[in-house]
């Protein structure tokens, strides 16, 4: 049976020591502070079981991926005026109504 290890008395304690999580409770326990664990809220589990929201802006490189194109054609694409994109700060980004609208305009000129 191993020994249980004597809770260190908080007078000894330095700056940025590091316990153990049972130290950690037993320390807790002096003060009295309740330990026990807390059962997830319903609102934590929604969250968990929720679909993420889609993108609205896709970067360069995000629109690239989705059209199936390099990071340089895209840029081109924009420079031609095809693929509609915005400036915020230093990013460039393409609305997801844009690169949709490009898929479905390039499929359409195929069509033809």
């Amino acid at each position: 049976m191993a020994r249980r290890k004597k809770p260190t008395p908080l007078s000894s304690v330095r700056p940025g020591q590091q316990f153990t999580l049972e130290e950690v409770l037993e320390i807790l326990r002096t003060f009295n502070v309740v330990v026990e664990p807390e059962q997830p809220t319903q609102e934590v589990e929604s969250q968990a079981e929720s679909v993420p929201e889609p993108k609205r802006l896709y970067t360069v490189v995000e629109a690239g991926q989705r059209l199936r194109i390099g990071r340089t054609t895209v840029y081109d694409l924009i420079k031609r005026g095809e693929l509609d994109s915005v400036h915020i700060g230093r990013r460039r980004l393409s609305p997801a109504e844009a690169v949709d609208s490009y898929l479905s305009s390039v499929g359409h000129h195929r069509a033809a």
